[in-house]
């Protein structure tokens, strides 16, 4: 029972939890006006705010971007579903579902991933619409200063008529459709989206295009996983929780050795301890007296050299007189 016991107490400190393949996790939350390129912030090796709920917060305006180490260790925890949603008002207003079976951090999004969404010519046999842009690097012209990522687009016929889903105009944006994109550089990013069912010419509907945030949600496919031990390196999903990848069998948690490797850090050499480093060390004293004490102490000490030296003399050279 005492060994159950511990095993539970060391399982919880270390903030070890299993994922559950059927619940979405979010790992990545972009918010407009948050410090930062969604776009270099989600494919770079960064993570951001996983101690933050607040920045997680997807029913409050919170200008901070989150982002989980989830996203940086995509390819090897068997994704199977990706869930990208829009936020307004702390309600999803639109959403995109992909396959992520066999995706990578940036592949999944994609028009031929595409599985479901809330507009009805995005995903659909005989209404759908034609696309130019379906990636997360979107539409990146430094020549025109113009960063637009996760963008989702229909056509172009001038800025009076373009049509399309969503767009991310990013940071370092200077330059943007006057009538619609343009009116937002001083909050970016800009979370711009159709406010309709379906795409929608964004001149006709710009003042209703901002959204306050866009979140990306996953889940696991558990038999797609490959068993690892615990005392394998986690991935960071947000303050309090790690992920591993699960297995069915118990046997894969290796205890003593998480115990073992506990131990080692835990253990402090005694040599490195300041104590045992300032038992080696002389404390230089400058009273009279200790001085004083100093100064007989040598004189005692070379005297009874001297005297052992004095007598080895004698007899040295009453030997040589014979």
């Amino acid at each position: 029972m005492l060994s159950f016991i511990f095993v539970f107490n060391l399982l919880h400190a270390l903030n070890v939890f299993a994922i559950d393949s059927d619940e979405w996790k979010l790992i990545f939350k972009a918010a407009t006006g948050g410090n930062g390129s969604v776009y270099e912030l989600f494919t770079g090796p960064d993570i951001l705010n996983v101690d933050n709920i607040h920045a997680q917060s997807l029913l409050q305006p919170v200008k901070e971007h989150f982002k989980s180490d989830i996203v940086n260790q995509w390819s090897e925890l068997g994704i199977s579903e990706v869930l990208v949603r829009i936020h307004n008002n702390g309600e999803e207003v639109a959403y995109f579902m992909f396959d992520g079976v066999g995706s990578n951090k940036t592949n999944w999004f994609s028009l031929a991933r595409l599985k479901q969404s809330s507009y009805a010519d995005l995903y659909n046999s005989s209404t759908n619409a034609p696309i130019n842009f379906f990636s997360i690097i979107g539409h990146q012209k430094p020549s025109r200063r113009v960063y637009r990522s996760f963008y989702i687009n229909s056509i172009w016929k001038g800025c009076s008529k373009d049509i399309g889903w969503l767009n991310i105009l990013d940071v370092n944006s200077t330059w943007g459709c006057r009538t619609w994109e343009a009116v937002h550089l001083t909050e970016l990013p800009a979370i711009l989206y159709s406010p309709l069912q379906t795409g929608a010419h964004y001149e006709e509907v710009a003042s209703a295009l901002l959204a306050e945030s866009m979140s990306v949600s996953v889940r696991f496919d558990r038999s797609n996983m490959t068993c690892v031990r615990m005392c394998s390196t986690p991935v960071q999903q947000d303050a309090s929780s790690y992920c591993y990848k699960p297995c069915d069998s118990p046997s894969v948690i290796d205890v003593e050795q998480k115990v073992e490797q506990l131990k080692e850090k835990l253990t402090v050499d005694r040599k490195s301890t300041s104590m045992y480093k300032r038992s080696l060390r002389s404390v230089y004293e400058n009273r009279t007296s200790a001085k004083t004490m100093g100064i007989m102490g040598a004189a005692i000490i070379a005297s009874v050299i001297g005297l052992f030296v004095f007598f080895d003399c004698l007899r040295w050279k009453q030997n040589n007189n014979q």
